[in-house]
C-alpha cells in the first residue's frame, strides 16, 4: 500500500502520545517517524502534533488526519483479506439461489469461469422460484439471489440491476431469424411458447400481446425454461425469452435472439441480491463480481 509505513507511524504515535514509545512498538528508529511526520506537516502545511512536556497531542489538523488515517488503514485490512481470497488463500464456500432459465442460462458459464479461477471455493447452486429465492436470501440459506422481477424487500440489498427485456428466440434457421427485430403479429403467425401462467413471464407477454393488439394461442405453455427453449431450436416455434437465458445456446448456434418492434413494454429487470445485514466480502462478493461481470458482458455483447 502506497505510504502505508507513514500511515502506521502516524497512527501509533497518536495512539501512543510519544514517538519514542511509538518507535519501540513498532521497532523502528525515533529519528524515522519523526522525520516522516515533520515531512507531512510541511506537505499539509499545517502541525499535526502539539509537542507538550509529556508527550504529542493531537492539533486539530491532527484529527482530521488521523481519522483519515485510521479508514484508510481499515479499508486496507479489507483489501488484503480480499486479495487473500482471489489467491485462493483461505479458501471459503458460498451459496446462490437462482431460477431454472438463469441456472441453464448465463450462470453455468459465468461459475465455470470463477471456478477456473479461484478452485478452492465452493460453490452451492439453488434452483427456486422466485419467493423462494427471496426467502433463501433472506434467511440467510444462500448468500446470493439471481432471478428476474425480485420484489423489494426488507433486509435485502441490490448488489446488480439489469435489463433482461424479452425477445423472441427461434432457431437460426427459421423465417424471422435473420431480422434486426420483429413485430408481435408476425410471431403469432407461428406456434408460440409460452412460460406457463405461474411465471412472470407469462403476464408480461399476455399483456404486451394485449397492448399490441395481437390475438395469439399458444401452442405450448411450460413453467421449465430449458424445456422452452429445447422447443424453441426445432421447427418454426418461437419462445419469449431474456438473453439472459440462451447464453450456451447462442455460442452454440443453435438459437437467436430478436428484439421486439412493437411500443410495448416486456421489461425483465435481473437483479442480484444479498442480505443488507451481511457485509457482502469474502467468497461471495467474490462470485457476486463475477456474475456482475458475466452480466454485463451478455448485455454489451448481445450474447
Amino acid at each position: 500500500m502506497l505510504h502505508a509505513r507513514m500511515l502506521r507511524y502516524l497512527d501509533e504515535v497518536a495512539r501512543s502520545g510519544s514517538i519514542r514509545r511509538a518507535a519501540a512498538r513498532l521497532n523502528v528508529a525515533s529519528s524515522a517517524i519523526n522525520r516522516q511526520i515533520i515531512d507531512l506537516e510541511l506537505a499539509l502545511g499545517a502541525p499535526l502534533f502539539e509537542r507538550m512536556p509529556r508527550g504529542l497531542r493531537l492539533t486539530s489538523a491532527g484529527e482530521i488526519v488521523i481519522a483519515h488515517v485510521r479508514r484508510t488503514l481499515s479499508d486496507y485490512r479489507t483489501v488484503e483479506d480480499r486479495l487473500g481470497e482471489l489467491k485462493g488463500l483461505h479458501g471459503g464456500e458460498v451459496t446462490l439461489a437462482t431460477t431454472n432459465g438463469l441456472a441453464d442460462g448465463v450462470v453455468p458459464g459465468a461459475i465455470a469461469g470463477f471456478r477456473a479461477r479461484y478452485p478452492r471455493i465452493k460453490v452451492t447452486m439453488l434452483v427456486m422460484f422466485v419467493p423462494d429465492i427471496i426467502r433463501a436470501v433472506v434467511d440467510g440459506a444462500a448468500q446470493l439471489g439471481l432471478g428476474y422481477h425480485l420484489p423489494p424487500t426488507p433486509g435485502l440489498d441490490v448488489a446488480a440491476l439489469l435489463d433482461g427485456s424479452l425477445g423472441a428466440v427461434m432457431a437460426p434457421d427459421h423465417p424471422l431469424a435473420g431480422r434486426d427485430g420483429v413485430r408481435l403479429a408476425e410471431c403469432a403467425a407461428f406456434p408460440l411458447i409460452l412460460a406457463d401462467p405461474g411465471l412472470r413471464m407469462h403476464q408480461t407477454v399476455q399483456d404486451a400481446l394485449l397492448r399490441a393488439n395481437v390475438a395469439a394461442e399458444p401452442a405450448l405453455l411450460s413453467n421449465s425454461v430449458p424445456f422452452m427453449k429445447a422447443m424453441a431450436a426445432t421447427g418454426h416455434n418461437i419462445a419469449f425469452l431474456s438473453r439472459f437465458d440462451i447464453t450456451g445456446e447462442q455460442r452454440a448456434g443453435r438459437l437467436v435472439h430478436v428484439r421486439i418492434l412493437d411500443p410495448v413494454s416486456l421489461a425483465n429487470p435481473l437483479l442480484l441480491v444479498h442480505r443488507t445485514r451481511d457485509a457482502l466480502d469474502g467468497a461471495a462478493a467474490i462470485l457476486a463480481d463475477a456474475l456482475r461481470t458475466a452480466l454485463e458482458a451478455v448485455n454489451e455483447t448481445g450474447g
